[in-house]
């Protein structure tokens, strides 16, 4: 159920959890026993005692660390996902409008070409997302709130650094351009558990992060007013992007514990109309 841009609570959000777990968990089994040539679930009792043989081998080191990092890379897509489009008010909201995926890959490119073995490819394109979103509020100026300019302006950087990739793509050898290719489309190839601790170690600090900031920031987006009344210190929530418009206290006239309530806009008449019932 949905009001004015914001998602009032379901009473079945709880069951629709459990399932969604429930089904979470039947296809990691799944893709970390069923392969496209061999079937594990028939050896289950093989994978936790034989150490050599071929079963043990397959799940644990490579069909289960490349189900994990597909699962924890899916669910932190899905968290940033989500919290950009409370931030922009928009169902269709994603990082890649103001330039966020195309400055990782500028910047994984970079120092996959430029600084090789000297920098992982991963911190490259963390820099290059960060100095992305850092381009993107400059030219946001002054104004502390998600705008327009921000989108044009993560447009304008997005098809800048998609360009300079592109150009480094057909500048260099075909052996490098096609590993570089692999790289931003992206696979689980070579992924192990060092990844599957990265990425498990990073992902629930982020997301409870993310969670304590979700409830104030939805209440902001339905109105600063209401924010204020319902106790959301409004001064510690309002920095960059995610601040609301500002909020004005309401007239002294009003009624302890009653929400200010914005005017209707008056709608007038066309002049032919106007002339025609002055007659």
């Amino acid at each position: 159920m949905k009001q004015d841009g914001f998602f009032l609570p379901n009473p079945r959000t709880r069951l629709l959890t459990l399932c969604f777990s429930v089904l979470f968990a039947v296809l990691l089994l799944v893709s970390a026993t069923v392969g496209k040539h061999q079937n594990l679930l028939p050896h289950a009792g093989s994978l936790f005692a034989d150490e050599t043989g071929v079963p043990h081998f397959l799940f644990w080191q490579l069909w289960l660390p490349r189900a994990l990092v597909a699962a924890g890379v899916g669910a932190a897509l899905a968290v940033s996902g989500c919290f950009f489009q409370l931030l922009s008010r928009n169902p269709l909201g994603s990082p890649d409008i103001i330039g966020i995926n195309a400055g990782a890959s500028l910047g994984a490119v970079a120092v996959s070409l430029v600084w090789v073995n000297t920098l992982p490819v991963t911190l490259g394109a963390l820099i290059g997302a960060v100095a992305t979103l850092v381009l993107v509020l400059l030219g946001n100026g002054t104004r502390n709130r998600f705008s327009l300019e921000i989108v044009i302006g993560g447009l304008a950087v997005n098809a800048l650094a998609m360009a300079a990739v592109q150009f480094v793509l057909t500048g260099v050898r075909q052996e490098d351009a096609y590993l570089i290719s692999v790289w931003l489309s992206g696979s689980l190839a070579q992924r192990g558990w060092g990844e599957v601790a990265v990425v498990w170690t990073t992902l629930p600090v982020c997301a409870t992060a993310l969670a304590l900031l979700g409830r104030p920031f939805a209440v902001m987006q339905v109105s600063p007013a209401a924010a204020a009344f319902l106790g959301v210190p409004l001064k510690k929530y309002r920095f960059g992007v995610c601040s609301p418009p500002p909020y004005s206290p309401p007239p002294p006239s009003l009624p302890p514990g009653r929400l200010p309530l914005s005017p209707l806009p008056r709608r007038t008449l066309p002049a032919k109309f106007s002339k025609a019932a002055a007659r």
